[in-house]
């Protein structure tokens, strides 16, 4: 049975995990934050130290960070705040305590750190503690009948899931908050506990439940003060007592978007006015799509896609096909300085739609044609569309809008017949497949509007996977090569492939004109990117067979089946920093998108199968969900020295997750696009 696979759309906020050893008393606040309450506190990742008798205290487990101190016990939780000034210092305790709590309630770390602490206080040996176990978070199981909370670290706070059994109480969690000044709800449905030095704000909750069919429901919940030193949650009539319920503060926002078949993103942008824009392709029939775009509904196996959701993802702006009677993908995207869509991808359809002044008005023949589109921007009005292709496949996977209403595109041909065009780098077809780079200007006429067109290659076949622009104006190409003769420049890591295939990443000018370095490179490359003038790549790798620069987040050693991440110089003559990402035994993890932050912090996306891929402390989730595969999102240090957040993304059922695209959304932010088959996925 085939499963559809629904397309989903998360925005994550990827906290910083930092691990800290230590020997100082929990009770004693740390003396390297001089900050607010509401800066220090909220801002800060957390890791939970179990109490194994280093500390003289009732806690069972305890985060420390600059500036705040957490201690938890069985029937409370007790948060110690510091607030320094120029010549003073401030201390605050604040202890929420669970009301009507069992005694009997089990505290238990989840998500064990690989981080080890040893405690060496004292003169006596038996005072010693060696290899002290950290975890992500902590559960407290039985804590009410039916009712647990789960403790971790989230969007830079302490977070925590209220998780309710069939049948249980909800009016029985009540918390009190002792050494508070007061409590509010403000106007946005957040609880704001008042303190002395500061505010404690919690967000509005997020609760659901999953139906016996998968389905997850939203309901509706809001705070409840009982009184000025005590809450709960209240519930609406009508929610189902029969299912679990979860009040969980986790996914910044996620959604669903697809039909009744198979359903891929393969692109995702946010807009400058704050809309997400996701393309790629459908098999649905009934696919959403909003009123007065180009098309509404589509009637052929599979189409491409445009889809503008709102800023937030509630909400989906605008929805249409692009296609013809047989298949098209939407492979890139970028957008003009008009707001104009431009698309790009492959087709099977002779009668896929173009515009009366495209470049190339019939299908070239063979598998797939590439073609070229432009959309207004509110997709209602099909600006421009051509083929491009000869006689057999031909497809791309790139394409840039220039200021200069030029279009620059990268992809592969089969086809000798390729349009290109004398003076540039390679005019001439090479063997089996070649890659292709071109230029086209869809405000001229006719064969004016091919400025350009290079190919890339050697006398086998050479797949173009993806590419990216340098500020420098020129594009960066990674791919597949068979070929022994594919063009490489003196000094790269690697000038020919080893066996009888590899991957290759090359740089050619602006204009076409020119191959400016390129490398055969030991690593299944499917991910690029580019910071200033450092190629960011990424794929799964053994061992690079290079000399390993000191700069790395994780050392490995690499497996042939990790996850790698690598920085290079701009002539592809070394790397400047590294790290591979995976576990032990037979199961392969690999990167599939790369963004980068504004704050220089690079951001990964990808699947593994390995439930032992490393996440971080207060990652969204920490276990593997023993499906054929787990999306994980990622995120490293701008100065790529610390793996700063990892998180496994899945559902608890046995299906297929992949993550297609990755894009940053502020700082420590992103927006990760990719397919699930089916289940309780986190939306």
């Amino acid at each position: 049975m085939t499963i559809p696979r629904a397309l989903f759309v998360l925005g994550l906020v990827l906290a910083a995990c930092l691990t800290r050893a230590g020997t100082q008393d929990p009770q004693a606040p740390s003396d390297h934050l001089a900050a607010p309450v509401a800066e220090g506190w909220h801002r800060l990742p957390l890791e939970f130290i179990r109490n194994d008798g280093q500390w003289d205290t009732t806690a069972l487990f305890v985060a420390e960070r600059p500036g705040g101190l957490l201690r938890v016990e069985p029937g409370r939780l007790g948060i110690q705040l510091e607030q320094r000034g120029d010549d003073e210092r401030r201390v605050c305790l604040v202890d929420f305590v669970f009301e009507g709590a069992n005694a009997d309630v089990h505290l238990t770390g989840k998500g064990r750190s690989v981080t080890k602490r040893h405690y060496f206080l004292g003169n006596e040996r038996e005072d010693w503690r060696r290899h002290v176990p950290s975890f992500a978070g902590v559960r407290y199981r039985g804590l009410y009948d039916g009712i647990d909370v789960a403790l971790y670290e989230g969007k830079g706070a302490v977070e925590y899931d209220v998780l309710l059994d069939p049948g249980a109480d909800l009016t029985d969690f009540v918390v009190r908050c002792d050494g508070a000044d007061g409590l509010r709800i403000d106007e946005r449905g957040r609880l704001v506990v008042e303190t002395p030095i500061g505010e404690i704000v919690r967000d509005r909750p997020d609760v659901w439940q999953v139906t016996p069919a998968g389905a997850r429901e939203t309901v509706a919940c809001r705070y409840d003060l009982i009184d000025e030193r005590r809450f709960g949650f209240t519930l609406p009539d009508g929610w189902d007592h029969g299912l679990p319920l979860v009040i969980d503060p986790g996914v910044t926002w996620g959604t669903y978007l697809g039909g009744n078949s198979d359903d891929r993103p393969f692109v995702v942008r946010r807009l400058d006015s704050g809309e997400v824009v996701v393309a790629g392709s459908t098999l649905s029939s009934n696919f959403p799509t909003t009123p007065g775009v180009y098309s509404e509904s589509s009637i052929v196996p599979t189409d491409a896609t445009i889809s503008i959701l709102s800023a937030d993802g509630s909400a989906l702006l605008v929805s249409t096909y692009f296609g013809g009677s047989d298949v098209e993908a939407v492979e890139a995207l970028d957008v003009d300085s008009a707001g104009n869509f431009a698309i790009t991808g492959g087709t099977r359809s002779a009668d896929c739609p173009v515009t009366a002044d495209a470049f190339q008005t019939a299908y070239g023949g063979g598998i797939t044609d590439t073609y070229v589109a432009l959309f207004d921007p509110t997709c209602s009005n099909l600006l421009y569309s051509t083929f491009i292709g000869g006689g057999e496949t031909d497809t791309s996977s790139f394409i840039f809008a220039e200021e200069s209403a030029r279009l620059t595109v990268a992809g592969y041909t089969r086809s000798p017949t390729f349009p290109s065009t004398p003076g540039t780098y390679d005019p001439t077809f090479n063997g089996v497949s070649d890659g292709f780079l071109l230029s086209l200007d869809p405000t001229q006429n006719g064969n004016a509007q091919l400025v350009w067109s290079t190919f890339l290659g050697g006398a086998a076949s050479d797949l173009v996977k993806t590419a990216a622009r340098m500020p420098s104006g020129d594009i960066v190409i990674v791919g597949e090569t068979f070929s022994t003769d594919f063009p490489t420049t003196p000094g790269a890591l690697d000038e020919q492939i080893s066996f009888s295939m590899g991957d290759f990443v090359s740089r050619l000018s602006a204009d076409g004109t020119s191959l400016v370095a390129s490398t055969i490179f030991a690593a299944q490359i499917r991910a690029l990117n580019v910071e200033d003038d450092v190629v960011v790549i990424g794929g799964r790798s053994s061992q690079l067979p290079y000399l390993h620069p000191p700069v790395t987040f994780n050392p490995g050693p690499g497996t042939a089946l990790d996850a790698v991440l690598v920085g290079l110089n701009d002539d592809f003559t070394a790397m400047e920093w590294y790290g591979y990402m995976g576990g032990s035994g037979g199961a392969q993890s690999r990167i599939s998108a790369i963004a980068i932050g504004p704050d220089g912090i690079v951001m990964a996306a990808g699947v593994t199968s390995n439930d032992e891929f490393p996440v971080t402390p207060g990652a969204h989730d920490t276990d593997y969900s023993f499906g054929c595969g787990d999306v994980f999102v990622m995120s490293v240090s701008a100065d790529k020295t610390e793996l700063l957040y990892s998180s496994f993304l899945g559902d608890s059922t046995f299906v297929c997750n992949a993550a297609y695209g990755i894009i940053a959304d502020g700082p420590g932010a992103a927006i990760v696009v990719g397919t699930t088959g089916a289940g309780p996925f986190p939306v």
